[in-house]
């Protein structure tokens, strides 16, 4: 997948990953850019703890600093318990293990229409072009 693509996709995708674990459950992950995912899942933790915070009336974060929020309840426990290299086939891969925090995770905005536009592009021919005036009419 291209990073765009990745860059839309991967929100839903952990977002679901979220949902359907339990709490301290784990996760291993096969990736080919480490950052990029532990990027997602931070902006995962982070938007999740902003909305619940703003739902439950409370806008600012008191001016904690980012080392402060780390001892609040997330949606995925960072730092992971292992990200190391692995080589397949001469190709490096990264394997990384999430556990499960006990936070709710809040649903990307638009994350099925967005993942559905991602795949969409990704066929071709009239296929495509039917199924994007179908996504636009909705």
């Amino acid at each position: 997948l291209s990073t765009n693509l990745l860059s839309v996709f991967l929100p839903s995708l952990l977002y679901q990953c979220a949902r359907v674990l339990v709490p301290n459950g784990k996760m291993v992950l096969l990736c080919g850019n480490f950052e990029t995912l532990l990027n997602a899942l931070d902006n995962l933790n982070n938007r999740s703890r902003y909305l619940s915070e703003k739902h439950a009336g409370r806008e600012d974060d008191g001016g904690r600093s980012g080392s402060d929020l780390e001892g609040m309840e997330s949606v995925f426990e960072l730092p992971c318990d292992s990200v190391f290299p692995a080589n397949i086939g001469g190709l490096v891969a990264w394997v990384i293990v999430v556990r499960r925090g006990k936070m709710t995770p809040i649903p990307p905005t638009n994350y099925r229409r967005s993942a559905k536009r991602a795949m969409v592009n990704r066929v071709n021919g009239e296929k495509a072009k039917e199924l994007r005036r179908q996504t636009t009419s909705n």
